[in-house]
């Protein structure tokens, strides 16, 4: 008799991959374990871009899944459905980030012309000062110090005031030139 000395709990199918026991078979070499690992790396790399963590590694290790449900599970998971939805995001990304870019470069020129402009300031404001302390040294000089321009001026002046008052005094006016010299003169 087959299952005679096998208890009650356990006279189930005897065609299943469970050992007397029920745990999972394992595997029966360390190259075994070494080459499940590697699918295993190789399918996360594959489906999520990644390495598996020790913790899922281990699981997909001492679980009975094969390859293909290992892809299923993992590409029904939300993990893969958040990269896929980033992944949609990305090229509008790439254009903001490129305009992003252009809009730096612009601030840096326009900071750096007005870093430029602060400077010119700052130096004509300098020069400003400069020239109030020398006018205030020199404000009881006149404005013109040549004196020989200023006796040239007042001597013109006078020739001319003078030639003037001689010819309106020597000679009498006529009704008729002072009209001419209220409209024409």
């Amino acid at each position: 008799m087959k299952n005679a000395d096998v208890p009650l709990w356990d006279k189930g199918d005897s065609t299943d991959n469970y050992s007397k026991g029920g745990a999972a078979p394992r595997r029966s070499s360390f190259e075994g374990m070494l080459e499940m690992d590697k699918n295993t790396e190789k399918i996360f790399k594959l489906v999520l871009g990644r390495k598996p963590s020790t913790r899922e590694s281990a699981y997909y290790r001492i679980s009975r899944m094969e390859k293909g449900d290992i892809i299923l599970k993992l590409l029904s998971g939300q993990e893969h459905k958040d990269l896929v939805s980033k992944a949609k995001k990305y090229p509008d990304l790439i254009k903001e980030n490129r305009e992003q870019k252009s809009t730096i470069l612009k601030l840096k020129s326009e900071h750096e012309s007005r870093v430029q402009e602060f400077e010119d300031l700052s130096r004509l404001l300098s020069e400003k000062n400069n020239m109030i302390v020398e006018l205030r040294k020199n404000k009881d000089k006149p404005y013109i110090s040549d004196k020989r321009i200023l006796e040239e001026s007042t001597s013109h002046y006078s020739k001319h005031d003078q030639r003037e008052y001689a010819k309106n005094s020597s000679k009498e006016e006529s009704w008729f030139d002072k009209i001419i010299d209220l409209f024409f003169r």
